[in-house]
């Protein structure tokens, strides 16, 4: 994979987020958090076994919440996992099951395929099937008879499954209306009357489409294991955004639409899902005050992640103790990326940058932005780094102002 690591920094040196791409490189202080994700949810609940799961990573804007979530999708990714990332901010209401199906499958990256959305789904789902088999007419065989029972599969939408074989086997064919016509129905348009018919099924009447669309999204789910991937990781990040700009009862709703989702991940057949919501503390204490989302997601003293406990739903990412030596660490691995990456020789020693990153550090600390330190250590770090690569040097390049005083 080509690293356009300068579009990075510059990405990050511009608001301090998380680049769309590329956070493995470096991230920088979970290391053990996601060695045990991956072992005890990616490689046995999910990939061996076909399980689901869910966590919430907890924090405070400007803790690392989108990078977390960003990075426990490129390992997802890697290993062979479909992903999806979905911004649940205040123009997505999640109540609205309809809206976050469409937006799931609108994300949805499947391992081999270039882009994103069902039709990429549906052509990587006929080639990992064929793929299972080395010699073609076995291949080609397997593949007819994996496609002929799909409809007979435990989707959790009979409707869903029929559909799915319809648009795989259109997709065979080349036969490019159908296909459409297909893909249009997965993509969420359940209630159109047009669609429905050339399929060879009833449109979804207006009271129906939550139902539908909920039993959707899971039966996707299944449809990606079925089809031989390991499974899928759905990452809803800004969800404290989206539970915030809502009134008091469609928070309560979200909250019964959140105990509801446990219920379903965990006893889903088949479905090897992995949602991960990010949030922030005062939408976790909300959630505290629902006792049967509570009872779901609460662990005592002592039992929670990071003590630990595997299982724990949350996942906290408070400041750590030595919150300097933190963010050294991050401006240090920015920094040995640079160094690796550029591909010219840079004026700057790395030395040298190293420790004016640790001044960098030094400075945040003391002026104590204790709830957003480690975004400001990446926007200061990042645009260090640019001037040492751009210009040479290790500080910012004077402004126009500040030229003509001293010209003066």
């Amino acid at each position: 994979m080509t690293i356009d690591y300068i579009s990075i920094l510059e990405t990050m040196a511009s608001n301090g987020v998380a680049p769309a791409s590329g956070c493995s490189l470096f991230g920088v202080g979970y290391e053990n958090v996601f060695a045990r994700l991956d072992k005890v949810y990616l490689q046995d609940r999910i990939a061996r076994r076909g399980g689901s799961a869910e966590k919430f990573v907890v924090g405070p804007f400007g803790s690392g919440k989108t990078h977390f979530l960003r990075q426990l999708m490129e390992i997802s990714a890697d290993q062979g996992f479909a992903t999806s990332e979905v911004s649940l901010d205040k123009d997505l209401d999640y109540s609205n099951r309809l809206l976050v199906y469409k937006e799931i499958v609108r994300n949805l990256r499947v391992p081999g395929a270039s882009g994103r959305g069902v039709r990429e789904l549906i052509a990587a789902c006929a080639k990992n099937v064929r793929s299972k088999l080395p010699d073609p007419d076995a291949a080609e065989a397997a593949f007819q008879g994996w496609l002929e029972g799909l409809p007979d599969h435990d989707f959790k939408s009979d409707k869903f499954g029929r559909v799915a074989q319809k648009a795989i086997r259109y997709y065979d064919q080349e036969d490019q209306d159908g296909f459409q016509a297909a893909c249009q129905w997965l993509e969420g348009a359940f209630d159109s009357k047009e669609l429905a018919g050339s399929l060879g099924e009833q449109a979804v009447k207006g009271d129906e489409l939550k139902l539908c669309a909920s039993q959707a999204m899971f039966s996707l789910f299944q449809l990606i294991r079925y089809a031989g991937f390991k499974g899928t990781v759905v990452c809803l990040d800004e969800a404290d955004i989206g539970f915030q700009q809502v009134s008091r009862d469609k928070v309560q709703k979200i909250l019964a639409l959140l105990r509801a989702d446990i219920g379903v991940i965990n006893d889903l057949a088949g479905g090897a899902v992995f949602f991960v919501y990010a949030l922030t503390d005062e939408v976790v204490q909300n959630m505290m005050q629902y006792m049967a989302l509570k009872q779901r997601i609460d662990n005592a003293p002592g039992q929670g992640f990071m003590d630990g406990n595997d299982y724990a739903a949350l996942i906290s990412l408070s400041a750590p103790t030595d919150r300097e030596a933190e963010l050294r660490k991050i401006g240090q691995r920015l920094a040995d990326l640079l160094y690796e990456y550029a591909g010219v020789r840079l004026a700057v020693e790395k030395s040298q940058a190293i420790e004016k990153i640790n001044q960098i550090a030094t400075e945040i600390i003391e002026e104590d932005i204790s709830s957003s330190s480690r975004r400001e250590m990446t926007k200061r770090a990042s645009s260090l780094l640019l001037n040492i690569y751009n210009r040479g040097c290790l500080e910012a390049a004077a402004t126009s102002a500040t030229i003509e005083e001293d010209e003066v």
